[in-house]
């Protein structure tokens, strides 16, 4: 599971009259959880497991990596919409996790054993993708796990979906 705390600030938006209103926007999402939610944050640090090298943010949007582990986004990335209050939520991914890996086809995934990212010819997953982009797949949108254990962004957006419809019986 991961918490993830949304401080939601309410501010003008002004170009005209016509166009003034009161919009709430979310300026930051807070999470603690595991790699899944990490979007970086210990590049710059000395951790034995980094993810700021090629192929990983493959698929996002400027096709470098970012620390994620992912080859795009992640659900914080897919979640960060608009609320209309201060929330305080707890949300279990790894339930919409788990039905993805049971049952890939009922949402289009073709792949729930292997990740996108495989080395070598032997067909085997590391742990983490190699630097060496040899062995990862074209199509990542049919796999749900980019690597051994993170999903995919196409994953990822029906783990997002999930949450939004949780999310959405706390307002």
């Amino acid at each position: 599971m991961f918490i993830l705390v949304l401080a939601i600030l309410q501010s003008y938006t002004g170009y005209s009259n016509a166009q003034s209103s009161l919009s709430t926007i979310v300026p930051a999402i807070i999470t603690f959880g595991d790699s899944m939610m990490d979007v970086g944050n210990n590049n710059h640090l000395s951790a034995d497991f980094k993810a700021n090298y090629r192929p990983y943010g493959r698929d996002f949007k400027n096709h470098r990596p970012t620390g994620r582990f992912c080859n795009g986004k992640l659900p914080t990335d897919i979640t960060a919409k608009r609320y209309n209050e201060l929330k305080i939520a707890v949300f279990d991914i790894y339930q919409p996790l788990y039905e993805l890996i049971t049952a890939p086809s009922k949402q289009g995934f073709v792949e729930a054993q292997r990740g996108c990212c495989v080395t070598g010819t032997s067909g085997k997953t590391s742990v983490l993708c190699k630097p060496e982009l040899e062995g990862i797949c074209s199509n990542a949108t049919s796999y749900v796990f980019w690597d051994s254990v993170h999903p995919s962004e196409a994953a990822n957006r029906v783990i997002a979906g999930s949450l939004l419809v949780d999310g959405l019986q706390l307002i």
